[in-house]
């Protein structure tokens, strides 16, 4: 069977290049660091900012090549300590980047404990690198330095918590998307194998009955109008039936339409459209279901209409459906018309087996109509979305709160910290809004390209706002917490807009800061990396892996897929083998002799014993056939010998599984041959709870009492008519008797 790949694999593979990404970032710009201060900085802090490139270079190549673990997140610590003496050293001022490279390394060492550590250690860890963090902006600082240090770790904090908790979520989800996957193939697995025997066995049936037996009835009527020729050609195709077991699929779409017409006396009109039988545009097991179907409502038309002609018109419906009509000008069907075994499996079954519908009716002008259609397959589509994943991560409202929660609850300690004046409050308070407006509508409904401008164009104008009511120069320090507020949105969307849309609004957020930042004279470009790339890095690093998890969704259906074939086709060989040990070794052995005397045409087909001979082995393979699996030797010889002493058994419809045990009973103990003359057994559909034997002449009350007394450990009922003795057998679904109607 196909290993899958798993989403659990793959969701670690995108987390890894998220970190790989925010290591190459934060690489770079300790790279630039080491630039600048390279000529005023001392010999000893340029090698410890050297040091600390060199680690976050090695732990960027980690990530990428493996999944990092706690030594990484120690030594990003360690290195940590060291940054915030060079951060003394060399005098920062500013914030976030601006701060220095112990804000990188802050950062950095959050970042890799959110996304690898379970969710309660990465509380423990974050809550060390702060303090380390604010303690040690503050030693040899002053009280302004501690507030400004305890201000970015919370703000950064809850950033990459909400980070974590979306792609940490996601990984538990990943596992229990594969555990269920796991359990949706094993389950598929039993329940294909328990529908390739049901499907063979019915294919089985179907043989005996459009095959065999048909065979049989051919060579009965050949031989008593003394074409042996027509006999030849019914005994060689029962022998290619017994011998595959199994329908025959040709090896080209021309060889698997052709109807079979051989031994059909009444007139056969065929009109095929020519692309079904070029082009291969309907799948083969579709093929031979409707062949198969066609066939057997021409030996019905050939045995029961009387018809003196026939037409099968084949058509294509819609771009690649099929419609069929089978018309004959025959007597047509009965008011009471009720179908036989030949109508219900050899065509209905066989083409709803197949995805398909059929229907026999009267036509307009007379006779019978048989009409068949096939729906076209549906196609695949383009796009897969995660749904296992999203679905295991449980209610979305839930998830998408507890993200917007922890992202938002960072940002507002900004905002209450660094206020100033009405216009910011109302900004403040806007924005907010606007976030936990987003946060409640996205989970309900569908968020389309309409809603998302609308979204995208408040969240600029909310921070075009914020920066014209904070002032020159906001961009470089806490007055620009409306950058981070407005980032929240970023978070509570990545589930409900494409990789695009937020890429959008991140890149929309960028392009405000950089016109702010051209008319501000307190502010250049290059001195607000950072809070100018931080909507693109959180969208990019965010929304990517989210949204990439779309085309992992497409390659892990499409193995899924491949997997369930591949069990179908499994099965299928089992279900095959099965049927064929079961019952076709029996069949071949009492049947392949006389079919090939018959074809080599070595017996005389017009003798009378030959006749005979035929018409008893059709009754014989119609045992088999309405008492799948329930035929032993000792039954099959006492059916036989009650026959042959002319006792007339009929059986009536399909056996239930689940009754058997209870149905060899009731045949060994009622079927006397010395005393019956006529026996009918009904065999409802499967699901039905009863089973019924008529025997004639009425038992007599020995006889009575004796079977009294043998099928009462299966419930029977008894009953005594003028004329007829009725036995019921109850059935239950796991063949257990059960008390009988009353």
């Amino acid at each position: 069977m196909t290993e899958l790949a798993g989403w659990a694999p793959g969701i670690e593979r995108a987390i890894q290049r998220v970190i790989a990404g925010m290591g190459a970032f934060y690489a770079l710009v300790m790279a630039l660091w080491i630039s600048t201060e390279a000529t005023t900085a001392g010999r000893g802090t340029w090698m410890l900012m050297v040091a600390g490139l060199a680690i976050l270079l090695v732990v960027t190549v980690r990530a990428w090549r493996t999944r990092i673990g706690t030594a990484d997140i120690v030594a990003m610590n360690l290195a940590l300590l060291v940054m915030l003496r060079v951060n003394a050293e060399v005098g920062t001022d500013g914030i976030g980047i601006q701060a220095g490279p112990a804000y990188v390394f802050m950062t950095t060492s959050l970042l890799l404990a959110a996304l690898t550590l379970p969710w309660t250690i990465f509380w423990r860890w974050a809550a060390l690198t702060t303090a380390v963090y604010v303690l040690g902006r503050y030693v040899g600082g002053t009280i302004d330095d501690l507030w400004s240090g305890l201000d970015e770790a919370i703000s950064d904090t809850s950033t990459i918590a909400a980070a974590g908790l979306v792609l940490t979520r996601y990984r538990r989800a990943g596992r229990r998307a594969d555990e269920a996957t796991a359990a949706r193939l094993e389950a598929g697995r039993r329940e294909a194998l328990a529908d390739a025997v049901e499907q063979a066995a019915a294919e089985e049936r179907r043989i005996l009955h459009d095959q065999i037996i048909a065979a049989l009835v051919s060579i009965e009527h050949a031989g008593s109008a003394g074409e042996t020729d027509r006999a030849s050609e019914a005994a060689s195709r029962a022998r290619e039936g017994l011998a595959d077991g199994r329908a025959d699929i040709g090896s080209t779409p021309e060889s698997r339409w052709l109807v079979d017409t051989t031994g059909l006396r009444v007139p056969v009109t065929i009109d095929i459209d020519p692309e079904l039988m070029t082009s291969g545009v309907v799948r083969p097991a579709v093929t031979v279901a409707l062949v198969g179907a066609i066939n057997e409502a021409l030996r019905n038309v050939e045995r029961h209409s009387g018809s003196q002609s026939v037409s099968v018109d084949v058509r294509r419906a819609g771009d690649a459906g099929v419609r069929v009509i089978v018309q004959d000008d025959g007597r047509g069907l009965p008011p009471d018309h009720v179908a036989g075994f030949g109508i219900r499996q050899s065509i209905e079954a066989r083409m709803h087996e197949v995805g398909g519908a059929a229907e026999v009716r009267n036509g307009p002008d007379g006779g019978a109509v048989v009409e068949l259609v096939w729906p076209a397959d549906r196609p695949a589509g383009t796009t897969v979305p995660a749904a296992h994943v999203l679905s295991a991560i449980g209610d979305p409202r839930r998830f998408t709160y507890a993200v917007t929660g922890v992202a938002l609850g960072g940002q507002l300690w900004l905002v209450a910290r660094h206020l100033h004046g009405v216009h910011e409050a109302a900004v403040a308070v806007s924005t907010t809004a606007l976030v936990l407006a987003v946060a409640w509508l996205a989970p309900r409904r569908p968020i389309g390209r309409g809603v998302t401008v609308a979204v995208v164009a408040l969240a600029a104008a909310l921070l075009a706002w914020g920066l014209a009511a904070a002032g020159d120069g906001a961009l470089l320090d806490f007055r620009s917490w409306t950058v981070e507020l407005t980032c929240v949105l970023i978070f509570t969307l990545v589930f409900f807009i494409s990789f695009r849309a937020l890429m959008a609004l991140a890149v929309t957020l960028a392009v405000v800061m950089v016109v702010w930042c051209a008319q501000d004279p307190a502010v250049a470009v290059a001195d607000a990396t950072d809070p100018i790339l931080q909507p693109i890095f959180y969208a990019a690093a965010i929304g990517a892996t989210v949204w990439g998890l779309r085309a992992l969704g497409v390659t892990t259906a499409q193995e899924e897929r491949r997997s369930v074939q591949q069990m179908s086709l499994e099965a299928a060989h089992v279900a095959q083998t099965i049927v064929d040990r079961e019952r076709f070794h029996h069949l071949r052995a009492t049947l392949d002799p006389f079919f090939e005397a018959v074809q080599h045409q070595s017996v005389d087909v017009s003798e009378p014993e030959v006749i005979d001979r035929a018409r008893a082995l059709a009754i014989q393979v119609r045992d088999e056939m309405y008492l799948p699996g329930l035929l032993d030797d000792d039954l099959r010889l006492l059916l036989a010998t009650a026959r042959e002493s002319g006792t007339s058994i009929t059986i009536r419809a399909t056996a239930s599984p689940e009754g058997g045990a209870a149905v060899r009973r009731l045949l060994k103990a009622a079927i006397d041959p010395m005393t019956v003359r006529t026996a009918t057994l009904s065999l409802p559909d499967s699901g039905a709870p009863y089973v019924r034997l008529v025997i004639l002449p009425a038992a007599d009350e020995p006889t009575r009492d004796r079977l009294g007394e043998a099928l009462d450990p299966i419930g029977a009922e008894i009953e005594s008519l003028e004329h007829a003795t009725v036995i019921t057998v109850p059935i239950t679904p796991a063949g257990a008797p059960r008390p009988a109607p009353s």
